[in-house]
């Protein structure tokens, strides 16, 4: 037996610490298997993340969350860093970046944020044929874009990162055929020249519906679910997730929504 303690009897923080390693790890609270210790040991680097965390909440955690969250981890108590050593750490450019681009915490203030639902649903309707969209990656949203009524779109996706706070801003230009011309099509890459199709192809130019889930990380296992919801309500044209940072299990979860 493994004799660790329901899900349910531990506290709210030790939950989210158990699903945060759940995600990561690839594990399933509280089934141990034979080689549990070793799956938990290969992953050294979450392993220190998951002890500078429980370090960081452990006045949060309840005697009986800390035990079952160190046993399900292989931590012994005395490898979990004290105040000084969190901040030390805290300060090293790497794991700041380590614990952001999982989504774990917060990049400037270390707090623990599993993600939300975002239930609410944005809507922007778009007036000019180059449009130009600036996405905040602190802002988790939905957005629903509707377009001018175009024969077809060229999306540029990019993006900036300020280093100094970790913050980065996303841009997407969208560039519409409002004629029919092919205007947007793609040239040869061995003559430059452009296949514009044939005119028969051409059939009334509609408003493209363009879902735009801005996501903030990935420390659970329902995000797949809350674009699903939007998507099958909306049935968009198009859906574009920026800053998922989405485990692959669940990442073909989302392709097959």
């Amino acid at each position: 037996m493994n004799q660790l303690p329901p899900f349910d009897e531990l506290n709210s923080v030790g939950q989210q610490l158990i699903k945060i390693s759940e995600v990561e790890i690839d594990l399933k609270y509280s089934n141990m298997e034979l080689d549990h210790q070793d799956m938990v040991r290969r992953n050294d680097v979450i392993r220190d993340l998951m002890k500078l965390l429980i370090g960081m909440q452990r006045l949060y955690l309840d005697q009986i969350s800390i035990d079952a969250i160190l046993k399900w981890l292989d931590i012994n108590d005395f490898e979990l860093p004290d105040a000084g050593e969190i901040a030390r750490k805290l300060q090293h450019s790497h794991i700041q970046q380590e614990l952001y681009s999982r989504g774990i915490i917060d990049y400037c203030l270390p707090t623990i944020c599993p993600r939300e639902s975002v239930d609410k649903l944005y809507k922007i309707s778009l007036k000019i044929p180059m449009p130009r969209v600036i996405l905040n990656q602190n802002d988790e949203a939905a957005v629903l874009l509707t377009t001018l009524a175009n024969f077809g779109i060229h999306m540029i996706l990019k993006f900036t990162l300020d280093p100094a706070i970790g913050s980065v801003t996303y841009f997407m230009h969208l560039l519409l055929d409002l004629l029919g011309h092919g205007t947007i099509a793609t040239p040869c890459h061995t003559c430059g020249s452009q296949d514009h199709g044939s005119t028969a192809e051409l059939v009334d130019p509609y408003q493209s519906k363009i879902l735009l889930y801005n996501a903030r990380g990935a420390a659970t296992t329902s995000f797949y679910t809350d674009i699903a919801k939007h998507f099958h309500s909306r049935k968009p044209h198009l859906t574009v997730v920026t800053e998922t940072r989405l485990p692959g299990k669940f990442a073909s979860k989302l392709r097959d929504f």
